[in-house]
């Protein structure tokens, strides 16, 4: 009975012992949460490892060797815009010099031609007044004729009567020299009347050509080239003055073909120092920036305003350092992290954590 008694106060006590208390409980599901937890941050880690974007950080300052380089190229390529612009300047006011002297010679050719109207309305009007002239000599010359006429009767008269013993030989000489006078006096009135013809179709042939030069026409077969110099002297002063526009009109062509592609260059020049200009490099010459290049394949998921992280060996220890500031456009070829020669855009950078820029890569997380 005794040993009945024993057995069954011994199993009693090892039910007692096998059965936990309450703190082992809690401790264990404490642990197990923990574990839990480890695991679920462990599971949200890889995950963020593989969703997040990866950058490769870098600060560009005024003494970095590229951005020396950059800053002299543009220096050049600045001076050699405004050369283009200052040759453009100077093609301007040639042209402009040229469209002076073509107003000039306008006006000049004009003078010309108003010279030849002007002539021409002289000659014109010493025409008419020869004209007049030769009008009055020919009724000169028809009186003078009807008076030798009757002069010459009245000389024969008086011969007849000095044969008849009528009158003595004074008067028959007195009335041959009177008809010689008159003869002379016919001769001299008719040459007049010969000069004066001659004059009026000089003065007609000339108010002619001046006519003809005025209207820019050749003159009647060199007729008035030996005895008007100044007419032929207008002429080749015209034909000067059209050959000088002729030649200033061909220069101007040039010159206008020459600043339209200076224009051209100029704006193909200032196009590529904008472009250049809104490369970080650029924007490194003034102060410092911290950039960071985006390969293509991780740039789908960098955005302005996202959140820059920098962790430890990807996941561990991982806390804010800064955000994305912007996206700069245009393509860039240059090794990744991790040495690979890859094509992306470069990102500017807004870090409060300054130190992060020396680290090889960051994450890039979106809020």
């Amino acid at each position: 009975m005794n040993a009945e008694r024993a057995t069954l106060h011994g199993e009693d006590a090892g039910r007692e012992h096998a059965t936990p208390g309450l703190p082992t409980r809690l401790l264990s599901l404490g642990a197990l949460l923990t574990v839990a937890g480890g695991l679920g941050w462990l599971v949200l880690s890889v995950i963020g490892l593989f969703t997040d974007s990866w950058i490769a950080p870098a600060n560009l300052s005024p003494d970095n060797d590229a951005v020396v380089q950059l800053h002299v190229q543009i220096t050049r390529h600045v001076a050699e815009v405004e050369r283009a612009e200052a040759e453009r300047v100077r093609i301007d006011h040639q042209i402009a010099a040229i469209d002076a002297s073509l107003a000039r010679l306008a006006e000049l050719g004009e003078n010309t031609r108003d010279m030849f109207l002007w002539g021409a309305d002289r000659e014109r009007v010493s025409a008419a007044a020869i004209e007049r002239s030769v009008a009055n000599l020919r009724r000169q010359q028809r009186m003078l004729v009807g008076l030798r006429d009757r002069q010459r009767e009245r000389t024969e008269r008086t011969r007849r009567q000095l044969a008849e013993g009528i009158v003595g030989r004074r008067e028959l000489d007195t009335a041959e020299q009177a008809l010689d006078q008159i003869e002379l006096q016919v001769t001299n009135n008719l040459r007049a009347i010969n000069e004066a013809e001659l004059e009026l179709e000089e003065a007609r042939l000339t108010s002619s050509t001046l006519e003809r030069s005025a209207q820019g026409r050749p003159a009647e077969a060199g007729v008035l080239r030996g005895r008007m110099p100044e007419v032929v002297s207008r002429q080749e002063s015209t034909m000067r003055i059209e050959l000088e526009v002729i030649q200033l009109q061909a220069e101007r062509r040039g010159l206008v073909a020459m600043r339209d592609m200076a224009e051209r260059n100029l704006v193909r020049m200032r196009e590529a120092l904008e472009q250049v200009q809104a490369r970080p490099l650029y924007r490194a010459t003034q102060r410092s920036l911290d950039v960071a290049f985006v390969p293509y394949e991780q740039l789908d998921g960098v955005r302005p305003g996202d959140d820059v992280v920098q962790c430890t060996w990807g996941i561990f220890a991982c806390h804010h350092v800064g955000t994305v500031r912007e996206v700069i456009p245009g393509e860039v070829v240059t090794p990744d992290p991790w040495g690979e020669l890859a094509r992306g855009q470069f990102v500017v950078l807004h870090l409060t954590d300054h130190e992060a820029v020396r680290e090889r890569i960051l994450r890039v997380s979106q809020g």
